[in-house]
Formats: C-alpha cells, sequence, structure tokens
C-alpha cells in the first residue's frame, strides 16, 4: 500500500433501518511501470474484475464450459455480508488502474487530501475509492497485468450458414438485441433474388455470445401485406416475450406490426391512424420516425405488457401503445402536436428512477415537476444550425400528478445550450441518446455536417447543467438511436467506431475523456463498418462493439473493447526488460538465443533478487548465463556440437587418464519429480505435475521420495507434464560429469557450449562445457555434464498414451536383462527370496561387458546343488500397465468390469492378438496367457489404441496358483505376454523354477531386453584412452640365429617419468602387477587382436622381453627366412586392462 486516506464510518438509511459502515480510500502498488495492461483482480479467492478472453490465433474469441465469453464483477461485499442489504450504489467501489507511464498524474482523491501528491510515475497501481470494509480489516488482493506484449483485439464473427439454408447476405441496417434471450437479430436476404435494401426477406438469428448461428427466419405473407417489400429491417424492436415489433417501409402509412419469431408471421398491426396534414394521431402513429420509438414500460411475469411511446406526423405528436402478451397492440394515448413545427430528430429516453436518485433530485430541471414514477425524458433538435435544444419530459405514470399510460401529460422543462456546435449553415442532429446507469445522467451526441464538428455531452436533467462538453472525431452521422436500443450502458463507459478513417474510440462517462482504441481497424486484420449508414450496438455489461463487416466471413462483427486477449511474451523481451531496470547497458548483453522461447506468464509474491528470477527462468527454459567477450549471454539449451575433439588432443587429469568421468545414478532418488507450478486454468493457484519413471525391477522404492521442483512460472497442465518429464530426464543424463584438459587451440570454446569428443575406440561423447578456466600456458581446464539435444525434441511414450520422449530416437544404451521375478505360490518367502537374488544377481554379472550380451551357459548354486543356467536367446512380447486392473475377490472368473491398458515396449515376442473363442480361456491353456505384475490372467479381446497402446477387456483373473495377487495392481507394473491367442506358449523365454533346483515348479522368472534410457546402473569411473603417454617405449626385436628377441621399455602412466637417470632408478608404474599381451602376426592390413585367424600367436607375459624361438615359429607356420615378422605389445594395467591407446609396434626385417 503506497497512499492511505483513512477509514470512515459512515451511514445509510433502508426503510426503517440505519446501517453504519466503513470505508476506506487507498493506493496499492502492483508492480514497476509502464504495464500494457490490467487483466483481472480477485479480492480474497473471488475473481471481481475480468477482462481476460480467450481467443484464437486470429483474435477469434472461443467461449468457456458455459457457452459464454466474458465475466464481470464489481460487487466486492461477501456472500452474507450484512452489508447486501445496502442499495447497489451505496455498495460501490471506483477502481481506478494507472499503469505507470511516463506522464501519469496523481488522481484528484490524492490530491484533494494531500495537495503534493506524485504521480508516482514509473510504478503501476490501483487506486480504490470507498472500498467497504466489512470485516475490520483488508483482505488479500491479487492482480493481473499485461506487460512486453500485444495482441490483436478480441474479436468473434456471425455469417449465414454454409451452405446457404435461405439467406446468404445480410442488411447492412438492421441488428437488435434480444435481451432476455441474449440473441441478435440480423436482417438477411437472399442476394440471388431479394428485393432492395432496406426490404429484407428476413432475420439471420444470432447468439450474442459467440456469434453462432440459432436459426434463419423467413418472412411469411400476410393478409394486407407483402412479406418482401413491406419489412423495415432499420427499424424493429425486440419484445420482451422474444417476439418483434417491426415497421412497414412500403408508402408512408406509419404502419407497426407484431411480428412472431417462431412462426414468422405477422401477428397484429397497428396505424396508420393519422395523416401527414394534420399532424394529429388518432388511432396510429402516422409517419413513426426512426429512433422515435421508447419503451417506456417492460412486461413482467406479473403484467406480460410492453409499452411504447412513439412520436409520428413529422415529429410533432406522441403517442402511448400497448402490446399484451398474444402480441396484439392496442392504442392507449396520443398528446397531438406537443412539439413546435421544425423540432425534428427528437430523441426520447424512459426515466425510472430509485427512490434515493429521487430523494436527492425530487425535481426535473424546471424546479417544479416531480420526478417519481415513469417519465418520458425528450430532446428534440434540428435540422438547422442550431446551439439550444427544446427539453421535455412527458409524465406518463406520475402518481404525484395523477398520470396514466392513458392519461399522460407533457411538460416543457426548458432548453439544453450547446452553443460550441456551430458553423454556418450546418445541420445539427442528435444521433443517440441514452442513459448513464451509475449517476442517471443523460449522454447526448451530436452530428453535424460538413465540418464535422461532432460532439458527446453529457447532461444533467434534474438541473440542467452541461456536466462536460466533449470534441469527437468523426461519428458516424448514421450511427443513429433506432427503435431499439443501440446503446447499453451500465458501467459509465462508451465506444463507437467512426466512419472515416475506421477507428474505435472510448470514453469515460464520468470524465469525458475520450481515448483511441484502435485508430486502423485494418492494421487488426478487421473489416470497418461496411456501411456508414450501418448501425452499431454498444453493449457496456460486454464492452463490445457489434457492427456489419464488410467481407463475406465477417459479415457481422463484435469487436470487445478493454479485453486482452493472453498472449504470450518472448523470454528475451522479459530478460531484456529486468537487465535494463539493473542498469546493464544494451551493449553488455546477448539475448539472441531466447527469442525463440515464449513465456505465458509469472507470479510475483514479494520483491526478489535479478539472480532468483533469471534462475526461476533457466529453470523452465534451459538456458545458461555465460560471461562471453564482455557480454552477459543467455545460451539455450538443445543447440548442436561446436566443435569435435578427437581423443588424442586430451590431457590426463589428476591421475585419471585423460578424461574422467563419474556417473551417479542413485536411481531411488531419481525416479520422480514434482513440479509446483502457477496453473493459469487454476486461477494462478499452485498445481502439480508428477512424473515418475515405471517400475521395472524388484527394488522397493518410496512413493513419497522425489525430486521437487518449484516455479512460478505460469503452465498449462500439458506444457507442466513435458517440463516434468525433461527436468527428470535431465536429472540422469546430467549426471554424467566429465573433466577434462585441452590445449590452447581450444581457447574459443566458453561455458554452454555443446561439444563431441571422439574417443579413439569410435565412440563419441557429447557433452556440454560448464566451468572452463584457462590456465597461464593457455591450457584449458574445464568440466562438462553429457548433453541430449532430444530433451528437448523429441516425443516419449514410455509408460503412458503420450509422453516427451521418443526411445528409438535417443542413443541406445549398452543393454541389460531385466529381471522380472513373479512370486511362488505355496513356499516361503525366505526361500524365494534367495533363489530369485541369485538369478537376478547372475544375470547382472553377465552383462558387466558393454560391448556385447554374454551368452554362455553360466552355473550357479541353489542349495549347494550346482544348475547350468543359459541365458535367453530371445525376449517376450513385453511392456507397462498403463490403466491398472480393478481390485476383485474373484478368480478364475471373467472380469467385465477391468480394461487393461497396456503399453509395449518390446514386440519381439508373440503377437498381440484378441482369441478366437471366449470358451477356450476357461481351461489351462495358454491361449493370451499373460504375466501382469504377478498375476497370471488371460484375455479376450485386444483393441489397438494407437502408438503402441492396447486395451485388453474380458479378462480371466487369478490364473495358475495366483489369486492373491488380484489386489494392488498399479501404473507402471510390467506386462508380460506369455502365450498367443492360439496357444502358443512363450517356452524359449520363460525360465520356469524347475531349472534351479528341485521342486520349484509353481513359479517362473522371465528375463527381458530394452533400450530403456530409465533404466539404472551403477556407479563406475571411465578412463579414456590416449596414445602417447601410455604406450610402451624403445621397442626392439633382432634375430639371434633363428631365434627373434624382443624387448621394450615400460613407461609410468600417471603423472610419472621414464627411468633416464641411471640403472639405479626406480621409477613407480602406480599399477598393482607388470603385465603386457604381445601379439606377433604377419599382415598388418588385415590383423585384428578380435580375431585368432589374422595372427600368430598371443602372449601374456609378466616382463619386458619375449624369445620367439625358431620351434615355436615352425609350430606358427612362420618362415624367417621369406616373411617380415609384426609385433605389437598391450602395456596392461587395472585401470583399464589392455588398451590400444598403450602400445607399441616394430617389424622385423626377413632373412635370406
Amino acid at each position: 500500500m503506497i497512499w492511505s486516506g483513512g477509514a470512515r464510518t459512515v451511514t445509510t438509511q433502508v426503510g426503517a433501518q440505519t446501517y453504519a459502515f466503513r470505508r476506506i480510500n487507498f493506493a496499492l502498488a502492483v508492480c514497476e511501470g509502464a504495464v500494457s495492461d490490467f487483466m483481472r483482480m480477485w479480492i480474497g479467492e473471488r475473481l471481481v474484475i475480468d477482462n481476460s478472453a480467450s481467443v484464437d490465433s486470429n483474435g477469434v474469441v472461443i467461449p468457456n464450459a458455459s457457452g459464454t465469453t466474458i465475466t464481470h464483477s464489481v460487487d466486492l461485499t461477501n456472500e452474507g455480508s450484512p452489508l447486501r442489504v445496502l442499495p447497489e450504489d451505496a455498495r460501490t467501489t471506483k477502481i481506478t488502474f494507472y499503469t505507470g507511464n511516463e506522464t501519469q498524474l496523481p488522481p484528484t482523491a490524492l490530491m484533494e487530501i494531500e495537495t503534493g501528491s506524485p504521480g508516482y510515475r514509473g510504478m503501476a497501481y490501483i487506486l480504490f475509492e470507498d472500498f467497504l470494509i466489512d470485516e475490520g480489516t483488508l483482505p488479500n488482493i491479487y492482480v493481473e497485468v499485461v506487460a512486453n506484449a500485444s495482441s490483436l483485439l478480441p474479436r468473434s464473427y456471425g455469417v449465414p450458414s454454409t451452405p446457404q439454408v435461405v439467406f446468404d447476405d445480410v442488411n447492412n441496417n438492421g441488428i437488435f438485441h434480444d435481451g432476455s434471450n441474449n440473441r441478435l437479430y440480423v436482417g438477411a436476404f437472399d442476394s440471388s433474388g431479394a428485393g432492395p435494401i432496406p426490404n429484407g426477406e428476413g432475420w439471420l438469428v444470432l447468439n450474442n455470445a459467440t456469434l453462432a448461428e440459432l436459426g434463419q427466419l423467413e418472412f411469411k405473407e400476410s393478409t394486407g401485406l407483402a412479406a418482401t417489400t413491406g419489412i423495415d429491417t432499420t427499424n424493429a424492436a425486440v419484445l420482451t416475450n422474444g417476439h418483434m415489433l417491426v415497421g412497414q417501409t412500403s408508402g408512408n402509412l406509419g404502419l407497426v406490426h407484431t411480428y412472431n419469431t417462431t412462426t414468422g408471421r405477422i401477428e397484429d398491426t397497428l396505424g396508420p391512424g393519422g395523416g401527414l396534414s394534420g399532424h394529429d394521431l388518432v388511432t396510429g402513429f402516422g409517419a413513426l420516425g426512426i429512433g422515435s420509438l421508447v419503451f417506456s414500460a417492460r412486461g413482467s411475469s406479473i403484467e406480460p405488457m410492453d409499452i411504447f411511446c412513439g412520436l409520428g406526423s413529422a415529429n410533432r405528436s406522441i403517442g402511448f401503445a400497448q402490446i399484451n402478451d398474444r402480441n396484439q397492440l392496442r392504442m392507449l394515448s396520443v398528446l397531438n402536436r406537443v412539439f413546435a413545427s421544425g423540432r425534428d430528430t427528437a430523441r426520447g429516453v424512459a426515466y425510472q428512477l430509485p427512490a434515493n436518485i429521487i430523494v436527492e433530485n425530487p425535481t426535473w430541471m424546471n424546479g417544479t415537476t416531480p420526478t417519481n414514477g415513469t417519465n418520458v425524458l425528450f430532446i428534440s433538435g434540428a435540422n438547422v444550425e442550431r446551439s439550444a435544444f427544446d427539453v421535455s419530459v412527458v409524465c406518463y405514470n406520475n402518481p404525484q400528478l395523477g398520470t396514466t399510460p392513458t392519461a399522460p401529460t407533457f411538460v416543457s422543462l426548458g432548453t439544453l445550450s450547446c452553443a460550441e456546435l456551430v458553423g454556418s449553415g450546418e445541420a445539427h442532429t442528435i444521433s443517440q441518446m441514452f442513459i448513464d446507469k451509475r449517476d442517471h445522467m443523460l449522454v447526448i451526441v451530436f452530428s453535424t455536417t460538413g465540418t464535422r464538428n461532432d460532439r458527446i455531452v453529457k447532461f444533467d436533467p434534474f438541473t440542467g447543467v452541461v456536466l462536460w462538453n466533449t470534441a469527437i472525431s468523426h461519428y458516424a452521422p448514421a450511427v443513429t438511436q433506432a427503435w431499439s436500443p443501440q446503446v447499453i450502458c451500465p458501467a459509465g463507459k462508451y465506444a463507437w467506431i467512426s466512419d472515416s478513417p475506421p477507428a474505435v474510440y472510448k470514453i469515460d462517462l464520468e470524465t469525458g475523456r475520450v481515448e483511441t482504441v484502435e485508430d486502423d481497424l485494418g492494421a487488426q486484420s478487421l473489416d470497418g463498418p461496411g456501411s456508414v449508414v450501418a448501425q452499431q450496438i454498444y453493449n457496456g455489461y460486454e464492452n463490445s462493439i457489434t457492427y456489419f463487416g464488410s467481407s463475406p466471413t465477417k459479415l457481422v462483427t463484435k469487436i470487445y473493447i478493454d479485453r486482452i486477449a493472453r498472449t504470450d511474451v518472448l523470454v528475451s523481451d522479459i530478460v531484456e526488460t529486468l537487465l535494463t531496470r539493473v542498469g546493464l547497458d544494451p551493449t553488455q548483453r546477448n539475448v539472441e538465443d531466447l527469442t525463440t522461447l515464449a513465456l505465458t506468464g509469472y507470479t510475483v509474491k514479494s520483491v526478489s533478487s535479478l539472480r532468483d528470477v533469471l534462475g526461476e527462468l533457466a529453470t523452465v527454459y534451459r538456458f545458461d548465463i555465460i560471461e562471453s567477450e564482455g557480454t552477459i549471454k543467455y545460451k539455450t539449451r538443445g543447440e548442436g556440437s561446436v566443435a569435435t575433439i578427437p581423443a588424442k588432443y586430451l590431457a590426463d587429469v589428476d591421475g585419471n587418464g585423460w578424461l574422467k568421468e563419474t556417473q551417479d545414478s542413485d536411481f531411488t532418488r531419481r525416479r520422480k519429480i514434482n513440479l509446483i507450478y502457477r496453473d493459469i486454468d487454476r486461477e494462478y493457484a499452485n498445481n502439480v505435475q508428477s512424473y515418475a519413471l515405471p517400475r521395472y525391477t524388484n527394488e522397493q522404492f518410496d512413493a513419497d521420495a522425489s525430486v521437487d521442483v518449484t516455479v512460478p512460472i505460469v503452465l498449462n497442465a500439458t506444457t507442466a507434464k513435458t517440463l516434468a518429464e525433461i527436468l527428470l530426464y535431465s536429472k540422469i543424463v546430467y549426471e554424467s560429469i566429465y573433466t577434462l584438459k585441452l590445449p590452447q587451440r581450444y581457447l574459443a570454446l566458453e561455458p554452454g557450449d555443446v561439444i563431441d569428443l571422439v574417443m579413439d575406440d569410435t565412440e563419441t561423447i557429447t557433452c556440454r562445457l560448464g566451468d572452463v578456466n584457462v590456465g597461464s600456458d593457455n591450457s584449458i581446464e574445464a568440466t562438462a555434464v553429457k548433453e541430449d539435444n532430444d530433451i528437448y525434441t523429441d516425443i516419449v511414450t514410455l509408460a503412458g498414451d503420450v509422453g516427451r520422449f521418443d526411445a528409438s530416437a535417443l542413443l541406445a544404451f549398452d543393454p541389460r536383462y531385466e529381471i522380472h521375478y513373479a512370486q511362488v505360490p505355496y513356499f516361503a518367502v525366505g526361500d524365494i527370496d534367495d533363489v530369485g537374488l541369485q538369478y537376478a544377481y547372475h544375470f547382472f554379472i553377465l552383462n558387466t561387458d558393454s560391448s556385447a550380451i554374454y551368452t554362455d551357459d553360466v552355473t550357479v548354486y541353489v542349495d549347494a546343488v550346482p544348475v547350468t543356467v543359459s541365458p535367453p536367446i530371445g525376449y517376450p512380447t513385453w511392456g507397462y500397465v498403463v490403466t491398472p486392473l480393478l481390485d476383485t475377490t474373484a478368480s478364475w472368473s471373467t472380469d467385465r468390469a477391468s480394461t487393461l491398458r497396456v503399453h509395449l515396449v518390446g514386440t519381439a515376442g508373440l503377437s498381440l492378438a484378441s482369441a478366437a473363442g471366449k470358451e477356450a480361456l476357461t481351461n489351462d491353456s495358454h491361449m493370451n496367457l499373460a504375466l501382469v505384475g504377478d498375476e497370471l490372467i488371460q484375455f479376450q479381446t485386444v483393441t489397438a489404441v494407437g502408438g503402441d497402446v492396447y486395451d485388453l477387456t474380458g479378462i480371466v483373473r487369478g490364473k495358475f496358483g495366483t489369486e492373491p495377487e488380484v489386489i494392488g495392481h498399479t501404473a507402471g507394473e510390467k506386462f508380460i505376454l506369455l502365450g498367443a491367442n492360439d496357444g502358443t506358449k512363450e517356452t524359449n523365454y520363460v525360465l520356469l523354477l524347475t531349472e534351479l533346483g528341485a521342486n520349484r515348479d509353481k513359479g517362473l522368472m522371465v528375463a527381458v531386453q530394452t533400450n530403456n534410457p530409465f533404466q539404472p546402473y551403477p556407479q563406475k569411473i571411465v578412463t579414456a584412452r590416449n596414445y602417447r603417454p601410455w604406450a610402451p617405449s624403445d621397442f626392439k626385436a633382432a634375430y639371434a640365429g633363428d631365434d627373434a628377441n624382443i624387448t621394450w621399455q615400460r613407461r609410468t602412466r600417471y603423472d610419472g617419468e621414464w627411468p633416464d637417470d641411471g640403472a639405479t632408478e626406480v621409477v613407480s608404474f602406480l599399477e598393482d602387477e607388470e603385465r603386457y599381451i604381445l601379439y606377433l602376426y604377419t599382415n598388418p592390413t588385415t590383423f585384428s587382436p578380435f580375431d585368432a585367424d589374422t595372427y600368430l600367436r598371443k602372449l601374456d607375459v609378466t616382463t619386458n622381453a619375449y624369445t620367439y624361438l625358431s620351434t615355436a615359429q615352425t609350430a606358427d607356420g612362420f618362415d624367417n627366412t621369406a616373411d617380415d615378422l609384426y609385433c605389437l605389445v598391450y602395456q596392461i594395467g587395472s585401470y583399464t586392462g589392455q588398451d590400444t591407446g598403450a602400445t607399441a609396434e616394430c617389424r622385423l626385417e626377413y632373412k635370406r
């Protein structure tokens, strides 16, 4: 709160009861400005102001679930509050929003109390005046603002149906609002054979909220009326019962008809009832003028009749008529020749004032005529230059005067001076006149011709004072008041579209201040009015303008004033704004990478540091902040590699080789993530999207243990789910940390760069640099994390119908077995665990070699009995459960309540298909047999959902002794297909426990293979290889007779030196043993250490010398008189084993 005027106690009288309540004026700072606009405001948990609009990419408003497009609330008192007994105007709080621009002036409310009050420029704030305090304290107030964004004006379009039903076009002069049913009636016709405009053929009926077509009403022929020539779609009004009052255009007879909107027929006619020459009305209105009809009473359930008055016979006489609930018309009374001749274009409005306003204003401006009851106020203008207008009132239901609808009284009140309307030869017209429902003052729009000196005037009819008089630009001269009200003004504001150029203006009816909403509708991809004589409807409840467009797809157009279409903001704009506020020069920052990232919004609960704000943005949008060439640079993740670095350029790191990799996969800790974010669909309340990896091992996980990430960023549920998956996967990937050293040729690298490290065994490691430090010798020491660009781009379907990552698009992980152990019924838990652990351990050990899956038979011991187990050579069809089975108490019976949804990951086994007949499921066959968790089931029907997702129904539960497992199923457990739809059994892939020991034939284990990137693996240290420092040196070979003597010098591996200081020097080799592998071969082109057919022999030696005896040469088939002998030695150590990086090679010349 930046200002408060202090609380004050106010009393008000309601009937015989006096109420005391407290009011306060205060100003609430929202944020630094300038902001574009204020969108919504909550007081406590209640949304009280909503200026938002949900739109599509073209700005077209999307209705909400209730079919409406807007909401608005200004009553700030709580439901049940005693303040609700007060009249509405007594509960009114004035709320003014200040955007914080550089021309912002202090409000009058502040200046009246403190003359030196500042304008608070650069600060967006809200001023509350007469805020009611009903609980002693101010509630929490939340505000949604828009900044750094611009959007299209929200709009809706209405057009006739395609293909054409009856009408294909609209008349540009007839839109009428049905307030009872919230519909619009638009004059429409068939362009292929219609009569001339304005003679319409019927009405296009639209939903006022969406402009969707509700139907088409074609005029029907009636007695004495030709429908295609007699109905005037310019002059019409919608009755309380939903039917219409319409005028006739043929001749000048002044006929008025009631029109049934259900049948499309005329039901009654009034008039003409008087001639033009006598100017007197008798049984009709004569020539009932445009815009001269006023509904002085509306029907209700108690009195279902509408009463209207109109000016007939050249606007000199007034008549009152009634329409009953059967659409029958009856003339009630006439007041002939009450207006002076030449007072054309008279306008009238009906006044029914509330009691408190009557108390404040007991008489009209003449000081004698009472204001109570129902009165019709008239302003009569002229078609010539005029600076004053006649003001009069017809008291037609005034108890103090004793007037009734059948005996009204006409009273002249005086004149309205408007001297500003000047200009030689200018004709003045009253285009619009309506009541501001907030203060019951009269708003009048004066139009002129020629120089177009148009004005809006606010007039107090109780005192005769002009409150303000504002010049306006290009008010369309024919945007005139028709029979149906064209202005619905409950909220103290009004807006219109000018004729040339087509621009939108709004005016504050309290101050008379005019603002330009849009100076060019074309820039908003909107039509201007299709005709300058077209009607416009301003709806103050919606703050919208409905008008006729000019293009076929926008025949009826509605635009929403001060409604804000939520739009994304570039993250680069947000960051630049923040950096500007802290004084960082534009030349010192680089946000180019962020221009592709869009932000929906974020919340601010308290003042935060710039570091915290940028950190929260970086968490969601995955970018790094670095210093590069004297600028602060923002680099997004997911970029391609900027450098490919061969292993030979890597230097030794802390005795761990030339690249140190640490993988920390504490998988139980990384298995689940909770992303806490602001949900735009829940009024910015906190919401949580959780993502957990599927359960695929026998490990027990704590379901409540998760990684929690909280961001104040506004997201929807779909985006939040995607982000949760990205964050979880990245937390696994980025736990692979590398430490490396590089030569000065890579000085251009900087933090955030992605590089490819090409190892000598053709493996490529992609990583993203973190810390980069340059030494005094220009060598580079850096840390990096594993990078996987697919995190940001791919779509995954691992454990649900939809997901973020597609495992097939990721780099293949080392293949492993996943062991699924089914419980052994009727055996002790200890026995089961013992067998299960041995089996699982056996298969995990088999796959410690990353180059291939170990496939040899292995002997394991069960109950001290050796058992030979062969690893599976293939794998079953399997996947994860998406929608689990329901709990049941019935076994060996068909479960028709469950639909088991599974997502297949491996499909190498049997095919998943429906069973041929349900009777096959009632025996002990393997037809469609599957393991779900620990329960064996059979299923009848398979329905493909898409994306390897299937629904299984007709399920027989608890088969083969698994009745105890029919409850407790969860999403993420395994589904393994053990039998096909023809009964084929998956015997090659299912390992029965009889293979592991005697009397264990009631359980099974299943091994499945997967490249699942989320599969855990143990922590390990990996050291890379390099040729030069690890290779043996001084490699020599020579013949002594027919024997070949081969010698070499061992090199230390890490941070050591060669024995070059004499024979007495002893160098530590930092190894547990000395060992070498020596290959002897004759063809260097075909030689491979992995192919025994390409070398003579392979030797494992523990000294740095070897003699190749002639007897061994003969045994190997080597002829030392004709062939060259090649030698390759590997220096072996406990860190890396046989390593192609630790080699030396030499060749012996052949001997003759």
